[in-house]
């Protein structure tokens, strides 16, 4: 809790540009001084604020922005309203008239104020309270309880006896320390919040105590704030930016059309605060009384009537202000530009922004400089601290009141800032409707800059000068739903030209009809209703609903690591309102977003919602030179260059495929046409309604297709479709056509409850059941009356209950249908459902019927035994009271039902086709794979990618598995077509290679990998993107790069040998150690996912080159490769190896030259590792010496091997090596052995070799060339 409040709040120092300051760092703020984030390379300034678009006419900003100030409590506030002229006085009136309400209550320097009244009541007296009084202290029990009482307003008792001992600390009196203070210790056994009651409803408070006491200081400044801002915009004002004493609410936006903003500054150092502070011994104990000022120099400490009362006995020297002047003149720090910028924080409508620092109030306690934060924990004033936390800076949405209490509970943590960042993220999910969606926390030591980025994401700078390295490409996405268009959209972004192919007349295909939602994790949505759910979870619910199938682990992670920016995506760039959570089947938290209905009550479907938004967004946001939508153009095509002659001959390996183009056929006029393409976007969606000729259904699934469709199903109907006539698995086909890969094509999904329309009841295309319907707790019966299946499980095993635990559909005439089951709703699920979309599918539909009561439905409806059904509605009562349903596992249940329930509906839903899972197979970077058709070892990726063609959505497979979970459709959409697009989008790269020696380049992170099945518990393969899909990293094989990245305010940097061949393209990879062996770089690669912004260096090494059937290092030609491993040591060998092989006697063989003679050619490798969970890549070294026996050998040693080990054991020793390298050394051999392991390994190494007479200059080590 705050003692004494900053003094730079009196002087209020405003730049004609700025919005406004966050408290303790003395900001202002114009967008156009906005500097880059710390980084490890150069970078320029990006000044996207200084648009002359956004800019007015002097004199005009004043037509429809207001200004109004004032002081109140001795601190200045400012309010600026988007409004007229005539309407300042409104303004100025609602300001006044909310703060005078605020010191009415909160003051501790109006005697008959409601906290004075509070403080001096006696114990047990119940105390009524205000309105606004209990709104406060609502919050405080709230902060109390979720920071473990490290914010406690209630400790102004022990404030209030350090502040009378103050004077004595000149003398030596200890006043951080309760233990030398025995009267300190006393008070301090009630000077918090447990010695208030505060009833449940927040209208009464008692006192356990009599001299217990409350200031409600900042709390009651934030709240002030708020209250301003929220009559404000009750009297009609939309664009508002309210400051009081530095703490900051925004609504809307500035009148220029660019976003309020905030600039918080680097803290002053503590030599600076030193030299500054006055001591006692220099100026006398008056004069260090009337001193004592926060570290800016900015003015005098206030004496806050609102606010900081308490303070009043220590600070009322008449002098102070003069004295301060004198500091703030003589210290410079009044200047802007004398204190750093950290951070330019642009802030969305609602937010709230509150800074605390260390050096707001500074005095000497002997020789240690106490700030003026109080730790409850320690019942101590905290000293200024160099490793510490010394300033945070905390953005909420909604409540600037909450920002100023976590601002300063995170300074009073006395943590560094890793810790106040875990601390920050375990608190906002409980703080009920209000969420941190940004902090800055700063460390002097280093310094270190901690701010919240979401995982997956890089910074503004990194992108930029990614963004920067390549020519605008030409791309053709083909499919116009939801992944074509976010993949059109990033394409644009990145400054191509995009032609966007739709073979309907109208865009949006599946993706408009979709109703469930889109799932996410850590989404601003979920924080504000408090979900806790994590990335654990959502992998975990994914991957068990796709089990059975194949759940590509790097997919998987993609997908979760950017679920929560794919929602902030469509809700902040496209306007998609997705406020409205639920929690489907499958899942273990609510994620699923959709809109919520209109202000009439009216449905709003998210899937046609969306569709309408992005398309929106494209007219009206993208330059229309740069995006074309033709529609009514079926590609027919995908357009291929030719391979070279010789490519692959020696080996018979294929050349690597490289799509050019499409071509299209106008469904108007049947013209065929040709588009040339640097990159190709497949977004055709699934094949959930091919009955063509060539039936991916009828190839795949013939059980789902009734005779009539050639089917062999188990009537002739087959089953019925979710989907568009459209879904007939274009690109699909258009990729096997071309040779690339596909993956779990059998793999087709149910959605259990489309409706049964007892108008036309076998119609084959059937109107989806929102799984909303069991998502707000519609149960499922059959004709018998009974519930079979917990309704919130995944869709394929409600779906199977239904076939197996219902009956076929007899209509009057005796028609037969398919089977179907009942899906009741009582009124309460009804209202959760949403009336109005109700009325759509009963009264505009008629696919509900009404029933008064259960034995009517039972009775008139359903047509069963009245007793039978009320026998499942109280079992299920039951089970809902005791929260399982043992039957069928059911936990969770969205609303109670009772047999007495009234205003019942029901509708016969059936399981049918919605979507196939399998697909063309990708990478993790969006790219369709092909097979390299190997025969000989593993010199070649067994999946490759076909150069410059991209997929994204339903068209592509291995995401979902054998089972999509319900929601995870619009996000993979989202998701991959975004990072197809950008794939792209930036695919002409102005340089061949990416990596340089000279400086850091920017890259973001692609995947981990695993090294082998069984061995390699303890290394991974990190993979990164390189800027473009057709780039190379630029290394030669054997050197080495350098990886930093930022984690907890650090930079971390290691020293990595590619595994990756220099000529693949779009990524290079690396092998790591995962435990503390790999050093504190692994600590970042362990926390960093798909999209993270890394940095990259080339370095040194072996570098190794290759020229026709000639290797040499330098000048020096290689035949013979000696090559000794140690631990991840391994990895450059590995890299080594499959080069050697591959452009000796591998498909980069030279054509037409015999291969090389075994006797004088080839690599032999030993490979030492501690145990066997050390290693790595024993499958790919034992494949490769199967296939190439004559000119590779590998033998590995283990010093701790496992029971039935048959290989080395123990070290590495000069018998080893003469057996299992190239022994003895001869210099017309043209031998070299290459050592790559610990500095100690290395060592040993080396002084064997000579001890056995391999010469010197034989030996290249990596860690001493």
């Amino acid at each position: 809790m705050t003692l004494f409040i900053n003094p730079s709040e009196i002087l209020h120092a405003m730049a004609s540009l700025a919005d406004g300051r966050a408290a303790a760092s003395a900001v202002v703020a114009p967008m156009n001084l906005r500097k880059p984030a710390a980084g490890p390379f150069p970078a320029s300034a990006a000044g996207g604020w200084n648009d002359p678009a956004l800019n007015m006419e002097e004199g005009e900003l004043e037509k429809v922005l207001q200004t109004v100030t004032g002081t109140r409590g001795a601190m200045q506030y400012i309010a600026k309203v988007g409004a007229p002229p005539e309407r300042l006085d409104e303004i100025d009136a609602l300001v006044e008239d909310v703060l005078k309400r605020a010191e009415q209550v909160f003051s501790l320097w109006i005697k008959d104020s409601e906290v004075n009244r509070i403080n001096q009541a006696p114990r047990g007296q119940a105390i009524d309270l205000s309105e606004d009084m209990s709104v406060v202290l609502l919050a405080v029990d709230k902060l109390y309880d979720v920071t473990k009482g490290v914010y406690d307003p209630a400790c102004y008792p022990l404030l209030q006896h350090y502040k009378q001992h103050l004077k004595q600390s000149l003398r030596g009196f200890d006043v951080t320390s309760v233990e030398q203070d025995p009267q300190a210790a006393a008070i301090a056994l009630y000077a918090h919040w447990g010695s208030f009651i505060l009833s449940k409803d927040g209208k009464t408070l008692t006192k356990a105590h009599d001299k217990a006491g409350l200031d409600l200081g900042g709390l009651a400044k934030g709240w002030a704030i708020d209250q301003c801002v929220a009559a404000l915009r009750r009297a009609g004002f939309n664009d508002i930016f309210m400051e009081w004493g530095g703490d900051v609410h925004v609504a809307g936006m500035h009148p220029t059309g660019r976003p309020w903003s905030v600039r918080v500054m680097e803290p002053p150092s503590v030599h600076t605060l030193q030299n500054t502070v006055p001591t006692p011994a220099a100026l006398g104990r008056q004069e260090s009384l009337r001193r004592m000022t926060d570290s800016s120099g900015m003015g005098p400490v206030p004496r806050s009537p609102l606010l900081s009362g308490h303070a009043k006995d220590v600070l009322e020297l008449q002098e102070a202000e003069a004295v301060l002047a004198d500091r703030t003149a003589s210290l410079g720090l009044g200047e802007e530009e004398a204190r750093p910028e950290l951070a330019n924080i642009p802030l969305r409508d609602g937010a709230s922004v509150t800074t605390s620092g260390d050096y707001m109030q500074v005095f000497w306690v002997g020789d240690k400089l106490i700030h003026h934060v109080f730790q409850s924990k320690t019942k101590r004033l905290m000293e200024v601290s160099t490793s510490g936390l010394a300033q945070a800076s905390i953005v909420t949405e909604g409540s600037c009141m909450l920002a100023d209490a976590l601002a300063t509970a995170a300074l009073a943590m006395g943590v560094v800032p890793k810790e106040a960042r875990a601390f920050l993220d375990a608190v906002s999910p409980r703080l009920g409707g209000t969420t941190v969606t940004d902090y800055l926390l700063y460390s002097r030591e280093g310094p270190k800059v901690l701010r919240h980025r979401v995982r997956g994401s890089e910074g503004d700078v990194a992108r930029d000068v990614r963004l920067s390295q390549h020519e605008p490409a030409r791309v053709v996405v083909v499919g116009g739903g939801l992944a074509g268009f976010s993949a059109a959209i990033e394409a644009v972004k990145t400054g191509a030209r995009v032609v966007l192919l739709e073979k309907e007349a109208r865009v949006g295909g599946n993706s408009a009809k979709a109703t469930s939602g889109i799932n996410g994790w850590g989404t601003l949505p979920q924080a504000r209703q408090g979900v806790m759910d994590e990335e654990k979870y959502f992998e975990r619910d994914t991957c068990r609903s796709g089990n059975g199938g194949l759940c590509d682990p790097s997919l998987i992670r993609v997908l979760s690591t950017q679920s929560a920016e794919a929602v902030r995506w469509l809700m902040d760039d496209m306007g998609v309102d997705l406020d409205e959570l639920s929690q489907l089947g499958g899942h273990a938290f609510k994620r699923t977003h959709r809109a919520r209905p209109t202000p009439s009550g009216d449905p709003r479907p998210i899937g046609w919602l969306i569709m309408e938004r992005v398309q929106a967004y494209v007219r009206e946001k993208l330059p229309p030179d740069q995006i074309e939508i033709r529609t009514s153009a079926r590609v027919v095509k995908l357009e291929m260059q030719e391979p070279q002659e010789n490519a692959g001959s020696t080996t018979h390996v294929p050349a690597q495929k490289t799509v050019t183009g499409v071509t299209y056929e106008d469904m108007a006029t049947h013209e065929i046409h040709t588009l040339e393409a640097d990159a190709v976007v497949l977004t055709t969606g699934g094949y959930g309604c091919d009955l063509s000729s060539t039936s991916l259904l009828k190839e795949h699934r013939p059980d789902l297709l009734g005779s009539a469709h050639g089917g062999n199903g188990s009537s002739d109907l087959g089953m019925p479709s979710t989907n568009g006539a459209f879904a007939t698995g274009d690109g699909v086909k258009l990729g096997i056509a071309l040779g690339a890969l596909t993956v779990d094509m059998d793999k087709v999904q149910l959605h259990p409850t489309s409706f049964v329309d007892p108008k036309d009841p076998v119609n084959p295309t059937k109107i989806l059941g929102p799984e909303a319907l069991r998502g707000s707790g519609g149960i499922l019966i059959n004709q018998e009356g009974r519930r079979f299946v917990n309704e919130l499980d995944l869709r394929s095993v409600v779906s199977n209950a239904i076939l197996t635990q219902c009956k076929p559909y007899v209509g009057a005439e005796g028609q037969v249908g398919n089977i179907y089951a009942w899906c009741v709703l009582n009124k309460e699920a009804q209202q959760k459902f949403g009336f109005a979309a109700l009325r759509f599918y009963k009264d505009a539909r008629g696919l509900f019927e009404a029933a008064k009561d259960f034995p009517t439905l039972a009775k008139d409806v359903i047509g069963c035994e009245p007793a039978a059904l009320k026998a499942t509605i109280e079992e299920y009562a039951q089970s809902a009271a005791i929260g399982v349903c043992l039957k069928t596992r059911k936990n969770a249940f969205p609303v109670p039902i009772a047999w007495t329930d009234t205003d019942l509906v029901a509708a016969r839903v059936t399981p049918s086709i919605h979507y196939t899972m399998g697909g063309l197979r990708i990478s993790a970077a969006a790219e369709v794979l092909e097979g390299a058709q190997m025969d000989r070892g593993n010199l070649y990726r067994k999946l490759r990618p076909v150069r410059r063609l991209f997929a994204a959505g339903e068209v592509t497979g291995g995401v979902h598995g054998a089972n999509r979970l319900g929601g995870n459709s619009l996000l993979e959409c989202v998701v991959f077509g975004r990072l197809a697009g950008g794939r792209a989008g930036t695919i002409k790269q102005r340089r061949p290679t990416c990596l340089e020696e000279e400086e850091w380049t920017p890259v973001t992170f692609r995947e981990v990998l695993q090294t082998d099945f069984k061995y390699g518990v303890n290394t991974m393969v990190f993979r990164f993107h390189l800027h473009g899909a057709l780039q190379q990293a630029g290394l030669a094989v054997g050197q080495f790069v350098a990886i930093r990245g930022e984690l907890d305010g650090e930079w971390l940097q290691g020293f990595y040998s590619p595994l990756s061949r220099p000529d693949e393209e779009g990524y290079v990879e690396i092998l790591c150690r995962t435990d503390t062996a790999g050093g504190q770089i692994i600590n970042f690669l362990n926390a960093v996912r798909p999209g993270g912004e890394c940095y990259l260096k080339a370095m040194g090494g072996l570098r190794l080159e290759f020229t026709g059937s000639q290797i040499f290092q330098g000048k020096r030609e290689i035949k013979q490769l000696s090559l000794l491993a140690g631990g991840t040591g391994i990895a450059p060998m590995i890299q080594i190896v499959r080069a050697y092989l591959y452009h000796l006697v591998g498909a980069g063989a030279p054509e037409n030259e015999p291969l090389p003679d075994p006797a004088t050619s080839g690599v032999r490798l030993i490979y030492a590792a501690e145990q066997e969970f050390d290693l790595a890549f024993t499958d790919t070294l034992r494949s490769i010496q199967r296939a190439y026996p004559a000119y590779f050998r590998h033998y590995v040693v283990l010093n701790k091997p496992p029971l039935g080990w048959t290989e080395g054991v123990g070290f590495v020793n000069a018998d080893t090596a003469r057996r299992h390298l190239y022994y003895p050394y001869e210099e017309s051999a043209h031998q070299l052995v290459v050592i790559c392991g610990p500095p100690v390994f290395e060592m040993v190494m080396c002084k064997m070799l000579g001890e056995i007479g391999v010469p010197q200059n034989a030996v290249f080590a990596y860690s001493n060339p």
